[in-house]
């Protein structure tokens, strides 16, 4: 019980920062509806689409891989990092080369009525973002979640106070507006790389590029995966800018970054079981007692959220958002039922790249994506936005009925495992509460 004690504060600790980062991204998403419309928050949405597109599919699975290999005690976190810097550096030149292309040469028929300033300023985020990602793997390896935490929360902070500055100067720039967010990446680099200093010192022996092909190895098998999710996660938005128009996606991504609110808990629970059962590398007992609470607890809470958004939704996005944007509230009803299911099936996937089978995700993934890329490219350009939503909820579902009924015969118990809340579960919760916020 202690370690699954030790596993819920983790989680509370890091779920709570999630809440106000997640809250800072809302009011952030408010203000930009609210000042520079529908159309605004399409063209902000498109415009970070590309570099965000270049970070999911170059980044090799380091962060992951950074993560599984310091967390089991396989490499140090100098030979992690610097690794990792001399990879990006590399790998960014290709980026920036590729995206640049894409927008000369292809902006207008990729990337319609989005200006073409404001992607190129918005791809400059993409080697800093990179960079983030990896050295903010270091931190979740070693377990150090304040750390984590900081690094986390500083962008939104940062972002959020150059969309303030832009209302209260009243300028509309949309140049600006991706500024805001540019500079926020930067900033955040800054601090996760001062606060990462003293964790990377130099070991006697330490071989930096030793490490690089042994995490490649297992970052590749979970890269393709990561990559999937991604288009998963953003396919919608992007075909909704591509048949209809920039203001059609700005109303569908609130609805769609309303819905991936819900995902808080599962990615605090991500974060701080991933390493936990990486450095539980030979007792494949241990990691049956910890991944199913995890599951079960996550579909519980997520499903409840998911609930009280949708009985409040017809009043929330309105009041929040503006009239213009009551369209986004239909969509974000059917999102929802995806929503909550592929947040237990999120916590499974890590019990698989922990067990250093990242690929098994990857073969549930292939076929889902496929179902989505059809479903969206069939259903939008008749049913719109209503379209999307669907094809999308109905590949997140498929998504976790794999994940469940893969875990299910790898680990020989019942899929209900996953999914029915227990007493003990709800002890741990009140435990794990009393303790972090009690009298």
């Amino acid at each position: 019980m202690s370690q699954q004690a030790g596993i819920a504060n983790n989680t509370l600790f890091v779920f709570m920062r999630q809440i106000g980062a997640g809250l800072i991204h809302l009011v952030a998403l408010v203000l930009i509806a609210r000042y520079y419309g529908a159309e605004g928050s399409g063209i902000y949405a498109m415009g970070l689409l590309l570099p965000n597109l270049l970070v999911a599919f170059l980044n090799f699975g380091i962060a992951p891989a950074n993560v599984y290999f310091i967390a089991s005690s396989r490499t140090t976190p100098f030979q992690a990092f610097y690794s990792s810097l001399f990879f990006c550096l590399s790998i960014s030149i290709l980026g920036l080369i590729v995206g640049g292309f894409v927008i000369h040469h292809q902006a207008e028929e990729l990337f319609p009525g989005i200006p073409k300033n404001v992607l190129l300023l918005a791809l400059f985020s993409f080697p800093v973002n990179l960079m983030l990602s990896f050295a903010s793997s270091i931190f979740q390896g070693l377990q150090k979640f304040k750390e984590f935490n900081i690094a986390a929360i500083t962008q939104p902070i940062i972002t959020l106070i150059g969309i303030i500055g832009l209302l209260v100067l009243e300028d509309r720039s949309y140049l600006k507006l991706v500024g805001a967010y540019f500079a926020g990446s930067v900033v955040t680099l800054v601090v996760v790389l001062s606060l990462l200093r003293k964790h990377i010192r130099a070991s006697q022996g330490a071989k930096i590029m030793e490490y690089l092909p042994t995490a490649l190895k297992y970052g590749l098998k979970s890269h393709l995966t990561n990559m999937l999710a991604f288009v998963n996660y953003r396919m919608d938005i992007y075909f909704v800018n591509f048949f209809l128009t920039p203001v059609a996606s700005g109303l569908y991504a609130v609805a769609v970054k309303l819905g991936e609110r819900m995902w808080l808990l599962s990615q605090a629970v991500s974060t701080v079981i991933f390493p936990r059962l990486s450095a539980l590398k030979n007792s494949d007992a241990k990691k049956r007692d910890i991944t199913p609470i995890a599951s079960r607890i996550v579909l519980l809470f997520t499903g409840i959220l998911c609930l009280l958004v949708a009985s409040f939704a017809n009043y929330i996005i309105p009041v929040l958002f503006g009239q213009e944007f009551a369209k986004a509230v239909l969509p974000l009803l059917i999102l929802l039922p995806g929503i909550a299911v592929l947040a237990s099936s999120r916590i499974v996937a890590n019990d698989f790249a922990a067990r250093g089978k990242p690929e098994w995700n990857l073969y549930i993934s292939v076929p889902v994506t496929v179902i989505n890329l059809v479903g969206n490219i069939i259903l939008i350009p008749t049913y719109g936005l209503i379209g999307a939503a669907i094809a999308t909820t109905i590949a997140y579902t498929i998504r976790f009925i794999a994940v469940t009924a893969v875990y299910s015969v790898v680990t020989r118990q019942s899929p209900l495992t996953l999914l029915v809340v227990t007493k003990s579960d709800i002890k741990l919760i009140a435990s794990s509460l009393r303790k972090n916020y009690g009298s």
